[in-house]
């Protein structure tokens, strides 16, 4: 995936998100951070939403919005 900090995202699947990991975004996800986990290998990417609550996630979760709120 090509997420660069800056991008607005979205969870990949909204659904999946909300009843797994009780996701519930408020306004758009920004990408404040992308960093890769020590043990894993694995790209690990940190978004925030409009009132300032930080998700966090592998990069497969997120997919990026070509305008804001929409994919």
């Amino acid at each position: 995936m090509n997420l660069k900090v800056g991008d607005f995202v979205i969870p990949y699947d909204e659904a999946e998100a909300q009843k797994q990991a009780n996701w519930n975004p408020q306004g758009d996800l920004k990408v404040i951070s992308i960093r890769i986990g020590k043990r894993s290998r694995e790209t690990i990417v940190t978004a925030v939403e409009e009132r300032g609550v930080r998700y966090y996630s592998l990069d497969i979760a997120f997919k990026k919005v070509n305008i804001l709120g929409k994919a």
